[in-house]
């Protein structure tokens, strides 16, 4: 015996565009919550070990430029396979193709 299904038309670009929006205004309340966290830990450090700003100034460009471009980015660019020669990408901690680990990063965007 068939069954009646309630076929629902597929959302339209009004539902889509609030599904945007809230996602949005989470991931912005995310990041707030990460920035206080960060300003916090930042304070801690400075009065705790008598860091400064231009010490902070100084790791960040380090940072930055570990991938070799000063771009306020600090993710590798896709690299070649020491074992296989695959090109691995950068959302990529291993290599698919042999699972050689390229990145063991806890910093790593996936």
């Amino acid at each position: 015996m068939a069954r009646n299904r309630v076929l629902r038309p597929p959302p339209s670009g009004n539902v889509k565009a609030k599904r945007a929006i809230n996602e949005t205004k989470l991931l912005r309340a995310e990041l707030q919550k990460a920035m206080l966290i960060i300003e916090s830990l930042w304070e801690m450090l400075r009065e705790k070990h008598g860091l400064t700003d231009d010490d902070l100034y100084k790791k960040i460009y380090e940072i930055d430029m570990r991938d070799g471009t000063l771009d306020g980015k600090n993710q590798r660019k896709a690299v070649e396979c020491p074992d296989c020669g695959h090109m691995v990408a950068p959302r990529h901690p291993a290599c698919i193709y042999c699972g050689r680990v390229i990145d063991n990063s806890l910093f790593t965007l996936v």
